[in-house]
């Protein structure tokens, strides 16, 4: 009964897409395609916005607290398109053909980017799995496709051994200290099947040349001394790490505040069990760096 009623209400939301197309011509000359990846995109993070028959059957809307959660913005188009660039980074590296398989996304948040996997959810598990309690009794009663569920600051994670075929974690693995780092690492890697794929995003030396100034210290709620006083230790040993100010309070501040990694040491970082299959520095709006672990 779940899964049919997915199967529906992606259904009545495909219909109504190309319906939106059928009927507007202003539509059909800017998008020859009604199923064009381009209108697809323009269906799921512009037209949503103010169709409300598309609203209906969509994927819903978070509180805008969730939104600024997340992303430290409450507009309801940057929140949508910022989603679909990690969604779309994190598709492309997975197969074309997805049936069958378990999905987690790490640090879930209110689904800023697991909410654009909808078109295949039928035939996908999506789990989402974050700290922040209120964003996760936002999903459970919202989005039926997600199965989400609460972590703690510290591992395990609710899942057994070897459960997910892939795992993705953005702006996650960018905010631990160096013990939970490795620690969230090691979890990871036990919750992660056999040659099973982990796309983790990072702050590299993309991101750490960038944040050299005190403006831009300010403008990620950095304590400037902290960072300039630690910062000998990226050039060091290739790790630094400084406190941030959190926005719920069910996030151990003692631990959380922003980290960069040389890229050239993650290697030395990772479990014996993961290692990089592929590494992008700078892919997520110029910033964030993407890496491809794969179990081995």
């Amino acid at each position: 009964m779940e899964k049919m009623n997915k199967i529906e209400g992606k259904t009545h939301y495909l219909i109504r897409s190309q319906s939106l197309w059928t009927r507007s011509p202003r539509l059909q000359e800017q998008f020859p395609n009604p199923n064009s990846s381009d209108y697809n995109d323009f269906i799921d993070t512009e037209a949503i916005i103010y169709q409300r028959e598309l609203q209906e059957h969509g994927v819903p809307f978070p509180e805008w607290e969730e939104m600024l959660n997340v992303g430290g913005e409450t507009d309801l188009r940057i929140f949508l398109k910022i989603g679909l660039e990690c969604y779309k980074a994190i598709r492309n590296q997975l197969p074309e053909k997805l049936d069958n398989i378990r999905i987690l996304d790490f640090g879930v948040g209110c689904g800023r980017t697991v909410r654009h996997f909808y078109r295949e959810s039928a035939n996908l598990e999506l789990y989402g799995s974050d700290v922040d309690k209120k964003s996760i009794d936002w999903i459970d009663k919202n989005v039926k496709f997600i199965k989400a569920c609460i972590n703690q600051n510290k591992p395990p994670l609710p899942y057994s051994c070897n459960y997910f075929d892939f795992m993705y974690s953005i702006s996650l693995f960018t905010h631990f200290d160096r013990n939970s780092f490795n620690e969230w690492m090691d979890e990871m890697e036990r919750c992660l099947k056999s040659g099973g794929k982990a796309i983790l995003t990072f702050h590299g030396s993309t991101a750490f040349n960038l944040v050299q100034n005190a403006s831009s210290m300010n403008q990620l709620n950095i304590d400037i001394g902290e960072l300039t006083k630690n910062k000998k230790n990226y050039y060091e040993d290739g790790f630094v790490w400084a406190k941030q100010k959190v926005q719920s309070s069910d996030i151990d501040s003692n631990s959380f505040g922003i980290c960069f990694i040389d890229e050239n040491q993650i290697t030395k970082l990772l479990p014996k069990g993961l290692k990089i299959e592929k590494y992008i520095p700078g892919h997520l709006g110029g910033w964030q760096d993407i890496a491809v672990l794969t179990k081995k």
